[in-house]
């Protein structure tokens, strides 16, 4: 469950996600386990660094793989909670902490702590998607 401490926001028209929503969706990515949400969520031009340090290739190849994962059985359950959240104009830095646990398809559950950093701003229709993410384990 995700667990937003007060920040102050940038304003998004209402009938848009705001950034803190992409967030939201970004867990709900994990929970479950869609790569779908993870396409729609995402720039096009999205990167992003890998809880094993790898740069994805690019979207396809990172929806891809992450599609694999899932399908393979692998499931999550994280909490999250939001370290900080940084607005300036409509470009939000959002450090956060996901908890919890990944179970392989063999189902043997992998505690993780991860720190996730999104970049999120609006794209050329105004929608804010995720334009950059970062996951490394903390020890």
């Amino acid at each position: 469950c995700l667990s937003i401490a007060p920040a102050a926001s940038a304003q998004e028209p209402s009938d848009r996600p705001s950034a803190l929503e992409r967030l939201a969706q970004f867990e709900q990515v994990f929970e479950q386990c869609s790569a779908g949400l993870l396409d729609e969520i995402t720039s096009e031009a999205w990167a992003g660094f890998g809880v094993h340090g790898q740069l994805s290739a690019d979207k396809t190849g990172a929806i891809n793989q992450f599609r694999s994962f899932c399908e393979n059985g692998t499931t999550f359950d994280f909490d999250v909670t939001i370290n900080r959240h940084w607005a300036h104009d409509q470009v939000h830095t959002i450090a956060a902490v996901f908890s919890g646990v990944m179970i392989a398809a063999e189902g043997q559950p992998t505690p993780n702590n991860l720190r996730v950093t999104l970049i999120i701003a609006p794209d050329d229709t105004g929608t804010m998607l995720i334009q950059h993410s970062h996951i490394s384990a903390l020890r």
